[in-house]
C-alpha cells in the first residue's frame, strides 16, 4: 500500500491527502465501499472493483474525513461491529 500512497499523494487535491486504512475480517471491500459512497465519498471509477458490481473500491473526500461525524461513525462501525453475514 505504501507505493500506492506515494504515487497518489496530492493527486486529487491541492493539499496532501490523508490515507486511512480500514482493516477488518468481518466486512468485505464492497461493504466498506458502499459505506464510503453512502456518506459522500468520491470514487475513482472502476478502481479495484472489476470482480464485483461496485463502482469503485477507492474513495476520497474533498474535506478531511476525520472532521466528518458520519465518517467517524462509519470507521467505528467497521472496526468494532460484527458483520450480519
Amino acid at each position: 500500500m505504501q507505493f500506492f500512497k506515494n504515487d497518489l499523494e496530492g493527486l486529487f487535491l491541492e493539499r496532501p491527502n490523508r490515507f486511512i486504512e480500514i482493516y477488518t475480517d468481518r466486512f468485505s471491500e464492497c461493504d466498506i465501499a458502499k459505506g464510503l459512497k453512502d456518506i459522500g465519498g468520491i470514487g475513482i471509477p472502476n478502481f479495484g472493483s472489476s470482480d464485483c458490481s461496485c463502482s469503485s473500491h477507492l474513495y476520497y473526500f474533498k474535506e478531511d474525513p476525520v472532521r466528518n461525524r458520519a465518517f467517524l461513525d462509519l470507521l467505528h462501525h467497521f472496526r468494532h461491529s460484527y458483520s450480519k453475514k
